[in-house]
């Protein structure tokens, strides 16, 4: 038998190729022999004997949530009575018949004939409902939803950037959904925040549950420094405003530029006093000052669906400007997009493949990659020996190419607490000047300070008038070096990797029934 030289490779990869189990197996026998009848039945009874079935499985639950407690992850189950889950697969079966008849004739359903609908549905598959839920006068409960973070989450999220990131993907087994929450760390990696795996289709209630548990896990993800970047489904809009509502809801410039596509056309944005024309060159405003101007000098000239649509969302939740002018000390590090967390939905696909089998182990999946994540990710950081992360590093670059003191007009004045200092550019119409503030003191060994022209706030760096300061010299305790953020440094990113912290997922569905069978024989001898 194959399957036990496979089961590790199945456990960490539980969708892979043929041509994957053929090369793994090389060592083992010939190539002629590894037919593909073969690979295929050891790999389907190597997921069975690591996954099992989801019938058999949920009776296992609390089981999985006890181990998986028991190496320092949080884990919480919610479950639900026959009438919610009823109610729920309600919601499901419509939502379906709603899409499949916009996509064939782009035909709605009334009130009267939604009603209708279900009822019929109903009774068309009682025979079914019943064997899957049991009669009415059952009480029982069912396995809802799971909500989880990894063991090392709590003491990291505290000390990541202040922007985070959130989406929520269907799951290829059953209906479920998997909301999912990131964080940046000082490498600009992905870093787990928090997850639930719900059944049922992305909406309100689910992502209300989910904002419930995060903030509870996470208190400092409710505070007014903190961005969360999403897309612009209106059940996470309101999420967020009821469970988060000291952060701010930043919508993704992404799916906005794409919406205002779809609503007022003009695609390539080039066409001027477009929707999307506009809404570009809003976004690079550094200040608010700029941003208004912007307004004056376009919106008279825009065409009034366009302008409506462009004005129906605060310029605080799509505006990098608006949004750090709204909070003092708010920084948007270079990002509008939620494009990373969509990559980390890629990245999770193992976990969201039919070979999953159920929720319980596509959570187990889950927290075993992040572990492996926060392990290589962890042993990078202590490995690296430069003030800066590989990120910062390339921050670093872009920041100091090409300034040159020679290229500016700078004052510096010293007061008791830092340093005012005026830098205007030479030779150029505009003159564009910046008021730079730099404290005596610094901030977990960094000098950054603020500027007026909005670049150090927007795009988290130092901008090219505090850069000229440094380079000129005229501060003697400023460097390049220490003048970056402590949010690129390696001593920050070693915070959030810390050495002492536990990073373990090796919990299987196979190994929880021998444990439970093992207990249940000793219990019996006993």
């Amino acid at each position: 038998m194959l399957v036990p030289l496979i089961l590790g490779l199945i456990a960490d990869n539980p969708g892979c190729t043929n041509k994957t189990l053929r090369g793994f197996l090389k060592p083992y026998g010939k190539e002629y022999a590894l037919t593909e009848s073969v690979l295929q039945e050891s790999r389907t009874a190597a997921r069975n004997q690591l996954f099992g079935s989801a019938d058999i499985n949920v009776m296992y639950h609390r089981s999985v949530r006890d181990e998986l407690t028991s190496l320092g992850h949080i884990v919480e189950m919610k479950y639900t009575t026959r009438r919610e889950t009823m109610k729920n697969i309600e919601v499901i079966v419509l939502a379906e018949e709603l899409l499949r008849r916009k996509h064939t004739d782009n035909s709605t359903m009334t009130r009267e004939e939604r009603s209708q609908f279900i009822t019929k549905w109903k009774t068309d598959h009682r025979d079914l409902l019943i064997d899957q839920l049991g009669p009415k006068d059952l009480n029982v409960k069912f396995l809802d939803g799971i909500f989880f973070t990894p063991s090392f989450s709590q003491g990291t999220v505290p000390e990541l950037q202040r922007l985070f990131m959130a989406d929520a993907c269907h799951l290829n087994f059953g209906k479920y959904t998997l909301y999912s929450c990131y964080g940046i760390s000082a490498n600009a990696n992905m870093f787990p925040v928090g997850f639930a795996i719900i059944f049922g289709n992305e909406n309100l209630l689910g992502w209300k549950a989910f904002w419930q548990f995060v903030t509870k896990i996470h208190p400092c993800i409710n505070e007014t420094d903190v961005t969360i970047v999403t897309d612009q489904d209106k059940g996470l809009e309101t999420a967020i405003e009821e469970e988060v509502s000291n952060a701010v809801n930043f919508h993704c410039s992404y799916h906005r530029s794409q919406n205002i596509i779809k609503m007022c056309s003009a695609k390539s944005g080039n066409r001027i006093y477009s929707a999307l024309y506009v809404y570009k060159r809003l976004l690079q405003c550094r200040t608010m000052e700029q941003l208004q101007k912007e307004k004056d000098k376009n919106f008279e000239f825009m065409h009034k669906s366009d302008l409506h649509y462009l004005t129906s969302l605060n310029d605080h939740a799509q505006y990098p400007a608006a949004r750090c002018a709204r909070t003092p000390g708010t920084y948007m590090y270079h990002r509008t997009s939620s494009a990373a967390v969509e990559s980390m939905n890629a990245a999770n696909r193992e976990m969201r493949a039919k070979t999953a089998v159920d929720p319980l182990n596509a959570c187990i999946l889950l927290l075993r990659m992040e572990c492996k994540r926060f392990t290589k990710l962890r042993r990078l950081a202590l490995e690296t020996d430069t003030d800066l992360t590989p990120r910062g590093i390339v921050e670093f670059n872009e920041v100091f190419a090409e300034i040159s003191a020679y290229d500016f007009s700078i004052t510096v004045a010293e007061d008791r607490y830092g340093y005012q200092c005026t830098v205007v550019r030479n030779l150029q119409k505009s003159r564009v000047w910046g008021k730079v503030t730099i404290c005596k003191e610094p901030l977990r060994g960094s000098f950054f300070g603020k500027c007026t022209c909005g670049v150090d706030t927007r795009d988290a760096v130092p901008c090219e008038h505090m850069a000229a300061v440094v380079v000129s010299s005229r501060i003697p305790q400023l460097t390049r070096e220490n003048i970056m953020p402590y949010w690129w440094r390696t001593d920050q990113w070693r915070l959030q990797y810390p050495d002492d912290v536990t990073a373990i997922s090796n919990v299987s569905i196979e190994w929880i029934f021998c444990g439970v069978l093992l207990i249940g024989s000793l219990a019996t001898n006993l």
